[in-house]
């Protein structure tokens, strides 16, 4: 292989054996333009990957406001609905609120929780069946760990002592 080096208005052109000829711009152009482009990615930079993460928070917000972690409280689930990845999603949420996404889907979800357990028409149960819990032992362990008290407690505390 024979290296051939043309130069063509200051600028550099390079041949390979049989390749087509390849164009190099000198060391000062590049320096000089990645000045240029160095000053765009900082005037520019940052934008789009931010304002990407910013929309993925507020339909995450949307979603939750929607109502949907009645029946919704994994990040798989807002992930997907979302297009994006579990670790995108939860890393996102947090670098840009500093909070989690679990802890927005249960800020969420104690209202209505709050709310279904408020009115004495619903048994246990079927407020568990209601709110997508696998069963009623994962739903008084929830409502423990959300509420600092089991359903049962939770209800008996809403009674006027006599």
């Amino acid at each position: 292989m024979v290296l051939v080096r043309i130069e063509l208005n200051r600028n550099w052109l390079y041949s390979i054996g049989v390749t087509p000829l390849i164009f190099c711009p000198p060391r000062s152009f590049l320096q000089q333009n990645n000045r240029t482009f160095s000053f765009h990615s900082q005037r520019d930079g940052g934008n789009a990957s931010t304002e990407r993460a910013g929309f993925i928070v507020n339909e995450l917000m949307r979603l939750l406001a929607e109502g949907n972690s009645r029946m919704a409280r994994t990040v798989g689930w807002y992930a997907a609905q979302l297009n994006v990845s579990d670790k995108y999603l939860s890393s996102t949420v947090k670098r840009l609120t500093g909070h989690s996404v679990i802890s927005y889907i249960d800020r969420h979800t104690i209202p209505i929780l709050k709310e279904y357990l408020d009115n004495p028409r619903y048994s246990l149960t079927q407020i568990a069946n209601r709110m997508n819990f696998a069963s009623l032992s994962y739903f008084s362990r929830y409502c423990k760990k959300h509420l600092g008290m089991t359903p049962t407690e939770y209800r008996s505390s809403l009674q006027p002592y006599v």
